[in-house]
Order: structure tokens, then C-alpha cells, then sequence
């Protein structure tokens, strides 16, 4: 690898995880594509459509209308899980009770040890 693509490289490397360069579970961010949608050119219209009514059209609705959408949206993808269907969704229950597990643990091999030198005639100091 060339120093310059390297460098390219470990740069890149700590911003840009593995998960979210090659999983496809995770999901995208979700952007406001509605504001960078811009008008580039007006259409021309005919002059028999200027004769006919023109439509009323409320922009208000249909501005009110793609927010709620736009907000239905948000909260439909964060609520979607962002994890691994192999991973467990809230790991904090089974690492209480490997804690729990563990000092028990502990606590029978101090009694066992305990237990054996009293029984063995060493005396405790």
C-alpha cells in the first residue's frame, strides 16, 4: 500500500467502523432530503392550460402533511432495533446476574477453603 493511500487509510480506519461499512442490519441515517431538493428550472406552460382555472392548491396542507410524514418516519426507524439479531437486545440482566453468579462462586470456595484447612488442623491467623 502506497504511504498516501495509507495515510488515507488510517485515517479513515478509526472514524468508519467494520459494522457500519459492511453490515447491512444497520440502519441508514435518515437525512432531510425535502430541504436539499431544489427547484432548478420552471417548467413552461402552454398557453391553453393558462386558460383553464388554475387548481387551488394549499401549500400549508402539504407542507403540514410531509412533516408529519417525515416525523412518522423518524420515529418508525428509531424504533426499529439497531443490533444483531445474534446479540442480545439489553445485555445489562445477564451481566447482574454473572455478577451474582460469580460471588457466589467466590463465596463457596472461600467457606470451601475455609472448611478444609480447619479440618486439616490449620489454625486461621
Amino acid at each position: 500500500m502506497s504511504p498516501e493511500k495509507n495515510i488515507y487509510f488510517k485515517k479513515n480506519q478509526s472514524s468508519i467502523s467494520l459494522i457500519d461499512t459492511y453490515s447491512n442490519r444497520r440502519r441508514p441515517i435518515v437525512s432531510n432530503a425535502f430541504d436539499e431538493i431544489k427547484c432548478t428550472e420552471l417548467r413552461k406552460v402552454p398557453e391553453n392550460e393558462l386558460a383553464n382555472k388554475p387548481e387551488q392548491i394549499n401549500f400549508h396542507d402539504i407542507s403540514e402533511r410531509v412533516e408529519n410524514l417525515r416525523k412518522q418516519l423518524e420515529k418508525t426507524m428509531n424504533d426499529l432495533p439497531n443490533q444483531s439479531p445474534r446479540k442480545s437486545f439489553d445485555s445489562e440482566n445477564e451481566k447482574t446476574e454473572l455478577l451474582k453468579e460469580s460471588r457466589k462462586l467466590a463465596g463457596a470456595c472461600k467457606v470451601c477453603l475455609f472448611v478444609c484447612f480447619n479440618s486439616c488442623g490449620f489454625e486461621q491467623e
